[in-house]
């Protein structure tokens, strides 16, 4: 495998699969080489073990990083729910605004 950004780390459980026999799910810990496997079918996590453990460290610090800088959905310092529906409101009328221009013309 290259230094190239060609592989992908699982996290976690990769969904997939369905009812007409699509992709199977991936394992937490799973590697694959892009470059030579789009399908994302041969784990070659065992073949490459520093390669697996480099990712799921970088992976490990993302994470921090990510956990320690997240907000929950909607919620900004200074912004009110009151704020957020006001702020909703006027662009839905923002929108209705500009569609019915666009049908005038």
């Amino acid at each position: 495998m290259t230094d190239r950004i060609d592989r992908l780390l699982i996290k976690g459980q990769k969904p997939g699969g369905n009812d007409y026999g699509g992709r199977i799910p991936a394992e937490a810990g799973s590697l694959f080489n892009l470059k030579d496997d789009l399908g994302e079918s041969s784990n070659v996590a065992a073949q490459n073990p520093e390669k697996a453990q480099q990712l799921q460290r970088l992976m490990e610090g993302y994470m921090t990083d990510f956990d320690a800088h997240k907000r929950p959905i909607g919620w900004m310092e200074g912004y009110s729910e009151e704020r957020a529906i006001a702020t909703k409101k006027a662009q839905n009328e923002a929108k209705a605004a500009a569609k019915a221009a666009k049908n005038v013309k």
